[in-house]
């Protein structure tokens, strides 16, 4: 797989027949993923294209599977995957033509977003993708560069009309999920200002940015561990809000700014607004950064605006 372009959303498989979602766009030498679903006889995922059961691994369930059985792998909670143990690599723009064949529930979330944005632009991820959905299924819709904020901008444009909001039972799931160390009523509010998530005839799908370019003012590289830290700060540049990891350029007399590398943050405050976060202060290429998603469930790790919640109320 040496010479493959990798990145965020994607997915491998492996020659064990593992599936892994890749979590990050620098992948090289290693593939930097985390493992998803395994072979299993008695799974419920009957894979689309053949390959037999397939079990869903929780995220407890695939550090602990991974330690045990391919402790090589594990690197602080992350799976780094050798390049020439992948046998597929799975692309959600070059499946997205694929996987619409007898799905209208995705056929319908892609009419929703075109002319407007360019069919290359878009792409499927998650179960979808590597043929291991279920009727239920959510449906990881990816949106490429800079299309995606035009893609945003549609979803928010016509909320209400063509496109729905998550009904409470929806919200209360992905609360569940995430589980943030937010009061669900904080968590909605951020949630449904960013407008990433949508109905559309009774399917829920999340809008997944991808970048297409390496542009990002900060490595993705784990740095100096200093501890544990919480801290108030104004936000002056939400460029990259959206972005992975996120970033957040702070106004803070010891930290220079805020990264987040998971998806409960994403687009979480905006430039102009006093936030708390709370998270691990490292430094990374001589500047000091507070890292929040320093595991996948992060927990006891957040970001909150209070600007907001002081609006609300």
């Amino acid at each position: 797989m040496q010479g493959t372009r990798i990145r965020l959303r994607d997915f491998i498989e492996t020659i064990d027949g593992w599936f892994f979602s890749v979590a990050g766009y620098e992948n090289h030498p290693k593939i930097k993923g985390f493992l998803r679903y395994i072979p299993d006889d008695s799974g419920d995922r009957i894979n689309r294209f053949g390959k037999g059961r397939f079990r869903k691994l929780m995220s407890d369930e695939a550090i602990e599977f991974i330690k045990k059985n391919k402790p090589e792998y594990d690197v602080s909670g992350l799976h780094m995957v050798p390049h020439e143990d992948v046998v597929r690599h799975y692309s959600p723009a070059r499946m997205l033509y694929r996987t619409m064949a007898g799905n209208d529930r995705l056929r319908k979330v892609v009419g929703f977003f075109l002319p407007e944005i360019p069919f290359h632009k878009m792409g499927i991820s998650g179960s979808l993708l590597i043929g291991m959905e279920k009727e239920t299924s959510d449906i990881d819709f990816v949106v490429y560069g800079k299309s995606w904020f035009r893609a945003r901008e549609r979803l928010k444009r016509f909320m209400g009309r063509e496109v729905e909001e998550p009904d409470e039972e929806i919200w209360k799931t992905i609360y569940r999920k995430r589980m943030p160390p937010l009061s669900f009523e904080e968590f909605l509010l951020h949630e449904k200002r960013k407008f990433i998530r949508g109905v559309i005839d009774g399917t829920y799908f999340d809008l997944l940015h991808v970048r297409t370019t390496m542009d990002h003012p900060v490595r993705e590289k784990k740095g100096v561990v200093l501890g544990e830290k919480r801290i108030m700060a104004r936000i002056i540049d939400d460029t990259y809000a959206f972005d992975y990891p996120s970033f957040y350029r702070i106004q803070h007399d010891e930290v220079d700014g805020i990264l987040c590398f998971t998806h409960t943050y994403v687009g979480q405050a905006f430039r102009g607004e006093l936030v708390e976060a709370k998270g691990k202060l490292e430094i990374i290429e001589g500047k000091r950064y507070l890292v929040v998603g320093t595991t996948r469930e992060a927990k006891d790790e957040y970001i909150k605006s209070l600007t907001l919640l002081e609006e609300s109320g």
